[in-house]
């Protein structure tokens, strides 16, 4: 009995040490998530990968795609990645993908940015960068995909995270970013949550960038607050756009969803990201 259990041990770690080696590994492979500019701006997407070391990675392949309307990925550049000794070929023919294959007679090693994508920004708007496709090799080692995602000429919104005890009174902080030079000089938005957790009663815009901006909100709807605010002056600056008085009223938790957030008249595009409050018993 001893005997067997000490052979099952040995066996253990010796796959422990082979499975890397027989390409059971997954590497994880990633566009970048969250990524940001201007219209007519150029940039590189890197594409990055976690170790490859031991794992006989000689070539890949990988199909992109993309929203055309947004964004242009016009080729690849190898420089300071871990493909700059491969051959590599791109397509970039059909509009709104690219494909790439690149091979090597040295097996890649280490983690980092395995290539990056060029690309050019042509217009407001959000495009998402999928994986259609990607492949070590024949297929081994095995891969872990991450898609990505690209805003153009929007602005982040952003609804908080926070908590409260029930009974108490707070303030939600609506954060925006930088405003300058994007003529900002009106914005109505719609924001809903649960009643049963909180009640969101108005708004106080002390110390914020809509200080001197006219404000009307609307709370009669239970569970729902818009608001509206124009100026004489375009907002400058980033951080707090707007305080939102709550109140808790139950313990909890719920989401703050935008249900419309417009600058303007529609430009700048708003990115709105949603927040959640959780009432506890004091």
């Amino acid at each position: 009995m001893i005997r067997k259990k000490y052979w099952l041990f040995i066996l253990a770690i010796l796959l422990l040490i082979w499975l890397p080696i027989l390409g059971w590994a997954q590497v994880t492979v990633s566009l970048p998530a969250d990524v940001k500019g201007e219209v007519d701006d150029y940039a590189f997407l890197p594409i990055t990968v976690g170790n490859l070391t031991g794992l006989n990675a000689l070539s890949y392949e990988f199909t992109v795609t993309y929203d055309k309307n947004v964004v242009e990925i016009t080729g690849y550049d190898a420089v300071g990645t871990l493909s700059e000794g491969m051959s590599i070929v791109a397509n970039t023919t059909v509009p709104g993908q690219i494909k790439v294959a690149a091979a090597g007679t040295a097996a890649l090693s280490g983690a980092g940015t395995l290539l990056k994508l060029n690309i050019e920004y042509i217009a407001e708007g959000s495009s998402d960068l999928t994986f259609a496709n990607f492949m070590f090799n024949e297929g081994t080692p095995d891969k872990k995909l991450t898609n990505g995602k690209v805003n153009i000429g929007r602005i982040d919104l952003i609804l908080p995270e926070t908590k409260g005890n029930i009974g108490e009174t707070g303030l939600l902080p609506i954060m925006v970013e930088d405003l300058t030079g994007k003529d900002v000089l009106a914005y109505e938005f719609t924001v809903t949550y649960d009643k049963s957790v909180v009640e969101i009663t108005g708004y106080d815009a002390v110390g914020t960038l809509s200080e001197d901006m006219s404000i009307v909100a609307n709370t009669t709807v239970p569970g729902q607050i818009k608001v509206a605010a124009a100026g004489t002056t375009a907002l400058v600056g980033s951080g707090t756009l707007l305080n939102l008085k709550v109140k808790y009223v139950g313990s909890g938790r719920t989401d703050l969803t935008w249900e419309k957030f417009m600058f303007n008249e529609g430009t700048p595009s708003a990115n709105t990201i949603n927040g959640s409050v959780s009432g506890n018993l004091p």
